[in-house]
């Protein structure tokens, strides 16, 4: 994806915002809750079950479409139950990769959690899976948590974007079968972009990071996963093409860590 395709997806997410969401469920307003409560995202440990049903699941996750059961079934108790117990065991893991942006991070390189040192692939696919071992709860809801969390490093997904890259599976630790595999498409979203920051128009002008920048100015400050899964909704709705350079450079990473395409 390079510059110029980013910004018509920048502009096609705006413009196709559902005009009747309310100002409360809105990104920015989401991220407000930072402000208002310090560590509100990457801390959801600290709530009770009353505030991640009513805060997280039905202010948050459900109006973003991730249709989980509601609080107010039996069913969707137990997945509140299951979160509250999931995101007690976040909290390490969110720490040994909060220095990391997606357009930076070495996802083989080691970082130090409870102690060891263990890759930053693993401790992503170790995120992804607590919140996976939540039954009901996909990779959906998933990316979104970790998002807010993480706004730098991790990038939202869906089913139809998950469909239109055709990411692979990998096996994740404390679950049986495969999954879509969420590392895979980290590595495409780090291509894609590097690839706008190389296209960027000012770029033999500017270094990285003042690419980067002038990009998040543009856009009031958003991170780059936000825009990238703004630009993303263009290519899920097919309105643009998948980058195949991106791609190519993708796959070949997938197929050096093993990520079968299925």
């Amino acid at each position: 994806m390079d510059y110029k395709e980013l910004e018509k997806g920048i502009k096609y997410s705006e413009d196709k915002r559902p005009p009747n969401r309310a100002w409360e469920y809105t990104y920015r307003r989401l991220r407000q809750r930072d402000i208002q409560e310090p560590g509100y995202w990457l801390h959801l440990e600290r709530m009770d079950v009353t505030r991640l049903a009513t805060e997280i699941i039905d202010g948050f996750l459900n109006p973003w479409k991730c249709r989980l059961p509601r609080p107010c079934t039996d069913k969707g108790w137990q997945v509140v139950i299951n979160l509250e117990r999931a995101v007690h065991q976040l909290p390490q893991y969110y720490a040994s990769l909060a220095t990391f942006g997606i357009e930076h991070v070495d996802f083989q390189c080691p970082v130090t959690l409870k102690g060891k040192r263990e890759s930053i692939r693993n401790v992503i696919d170790s995120i992804y899976s607590i919140f996976l071992q939540i039954e009901g709860f996909g990779p959906t809801a998933a990316s979104k948590l970790m998002h807010m969390a993480l706004p730098d490093l991790f990038v939202m997904w869906d089913d139809g974007i998950i469909q239109r890259y055709c990411m692979p599976k990998q096996k994740l630790p404390g679950l049986k079968q495969a999954k879509k595999s969420y590392l895979a498409f980290l590595i495409l979203m780090q291509e894609n972009i590097r690839h706008v920051i190389e296209s960027y128009p000012l770029a033999s002008e500017l270094t990285g990071p003042e690419v980067v920048q002038s990009i998040q100015v543009k856009h009031n400050n958003l991170s780059l996963p936000r825009l990238l899964d703004m630009a993303n909704m263009a290519v899920r709705d097919c309105e643009q093409t998948i980058c195949i350079p991106c791609m190519k450079k993708a796959k070949d990473k997938w197929d050096k860590l093993g990520l079968v395409t299925t």
